[in-house]
This record gives C-alpha cells, sequence and structure tokens, in this order.
C-alpha cells in the first residue's frame, strides 16, 4: 500500500481494460471485413461466369455472322442479362468489346477474332459499415474468340476397312491434322500414284496400299478423336438414292468424314476485381 492507501496495481488494472476494449474493436473489424470479403468473393464468382458468358455468346455470335459484329453487342447483353446482370439495371454496367479495348488480345494482329466481356457493379457492405465504406465495386472481364481447328479431316466411321482412301493420283495438301477414327488394319490406304500431306496424320488403326507416299509418315495405335457431331442427330434425305440412281434406304457410309470448323475457344482471358470505396 501507498502512504496514501492505494495500490500501485489499481493503474495497471485501468490499462489492461482499455487494451482489452481496444482488441475487441480491433477483432470486431476483422471479422466484418472477412464477412464481407467472402461474400464480394462469392458475388464476384457469379460475375465472372456471367462475363464469361457474355464472350463466349459474343464469339459465337461473330463466327455465325462470318466475322461481321453487328449483332455481337447484342447477343452479349443477352448472355450477361440471362445469368442476372442486365446493363443499366441495378447499377449494373455490362460493355461488350469488339475487338478487346484492354489486356493481352487487344494489340494481337488476330484481335478481331476475340471479344471482350466487362461487367461492373457496385455493392453495399454488410459489416464494414462500421468501418466508413458504405460500398465497394465489383467487376470481372472476359475474352473469347475464334481459332482454326487443329484436326481440318476427321473420318468417323470407328471400324470401316479402307476408313480414308485415296486413289487416282489424287493429291491432298492440308496444312492441319488429318485423323481417321477407324481401328481397321487397313483404316488409310492409298494408291495410284496418290499422296497426302499434312501436319500430322493419326491412325487409330493401321494403314494399308503403298503406303509410301504420306509427309509425315501416319502415326498408328493413335486414341479415337470424339466425335464433333455425337450429340446431333443424323440428317434424312428425301427422295433417298445411292450412286447408280436408285432408292433403297439411306445407309451409312463405309468412310464418314467431319470436316472441323473454326470455332469459339474456351475462355481466353478472365480476371475479377473488388474495389471498396467510403
Amino acid at each position: 500500500m501507498t502512504p496514501r492507501g492505494r495500490d500501485k496495481r489499481d493503474g495497471e488494472r485501468g490499462q489492461i481494460l482499455a487494451l482489452m476494449v481496444i482488441s475487441l474493436l480491433v477483432i470486431c473489424a476483422l471479422v466484418a471485413v472477412a464477412a464481407d470479403t467472402g461474400f464480394f468473393f462469392d458475388y464476384r464468382r457469379r460475375m465472372q461466369s456471367g462475363a464469361d458468358s457474355a464472350a463466349m455468346a459474343g464469339a459465337e455470335q461473330l463466327l455465325t455472322d462470318l466475322m461481321s459484329d453487328a449483332n455481337v453487342q447484342s447477343v452479349g447483353l443477352k448472355a450477361a442479362e440471362s445469368n442476372g446482370f442486365k446493363n443499366m439495371v441495378d447499377d449494373a454496367q455490362v460493355t461488350i468489346n469488339h475487338p478487346p479495348l484492354s489486356g493481352f488480345y487487344a494489340n494481337r494482329a488476330d484481335k478481331n477474332n476475340f471479344v471482350e466481356a466487362v461487367i461492373t457493379q457496385p455493392r453495399p457492405t454488410v459489416f464494414m459499415g462500421i468501418l466508413g465504406f458504405q460500398s465497394a465495386t465489383v467487376s470481372a472481364r472476359a475474352v473469347a474468340g475464334i481459332k482454326d481447328s487443329e484436326t481440318c479431316v476427321l473420318q468417323l466411321n470407328p471400324t470401316a476397312p479402307l476408313g480414308l482412301n485415296l486413289n487416282g493420283g489424287a493429291t491432298v495438301n492440308a496444312r492441319c491434322r488429318i485423323v481417321v477414327n477407324s481401328n481397321d488394319s487397313d483404316a488409310l490406304d492409298e494408291g495410284g500414284n496418290a499422296c497426302m500431306t499434312a501436319t500430322a496424320i493419326d491412325v487409330t488403326g493401321s494403314t494399308g496400299g503403298n503406303n509410301n507416299c504420306y509427309t509425315p509418315a501416319p502415326k498408328t495405335g493413335v486414341p479415337r478423336e470424339p466425335d464433333p457431331f455425337a450429340g446431333l442427330a443424323a440428317p434424312t434425305f428425301s427422295p433417298t438414292c445411292d450412286a447408280n440412281h436408285t432408292n433403297p434406304e439411306p445407309t451409312a457410309a463405309a468412310s464418314q468424314l467431319a470436316a472441323r470448323p473454326r470455332s469459339p475457344s474456351s475462355r481466353a482471358s478472365t480476371s475479377s476485381t473488388v474495389a471498396a470505396s467510403r
């Protein structure tokens, strides 16, 4: 005890109480930041899906319209709206750019093959208001584009002999990959001075014929390429006919070939940001 009857530890008790109050305030602030951040990241994930959908829809339309962008913006906006982000509603801003105005794809020589979608929207905070932050701007960006298919000739019948047959002096010069899905021992055959050149020649089965006029040499035993038309119904013809101009029931051709067109690539580039404002 001091001469006046006061314990020196009384002041220390007051200091501990002040530190506890400050610590609780800090903990509450951290919890508020963590809770709102989780909310914004979840919202950003949904916004990113909207941006991805808009960019892909724009690229699909660009391909459908033979590289004309007359309908790209309207289709992209509609795709974003279907994901819950309608332009100029609830302060959401949806922008469709062709070609992209920012990022890696803005300065490429083939930039006109790409479509950019940007979505931004301010969102109110839940707990961060106690720190003076009343809202935060969430944004997402995606770029989708058109690219040439690696494979341009695809033979589909999985068991056909002579799945791809070259003869009569035919010459094939393809700047792409040629795939034969048949597992027959004579799936790829050439004769009569026929030749074929490609970037790659892949065969599920084996080759027959002269087997000496391929560039590069065919690679055999390759797993089958997926059928790009597997989800489509087979076409019907009326009247039906064959090579002799008779009318039997249509039958599957021994050698089915599919030309692989250009197609929109999957998401080329995506990015998202969250910016808080007071």
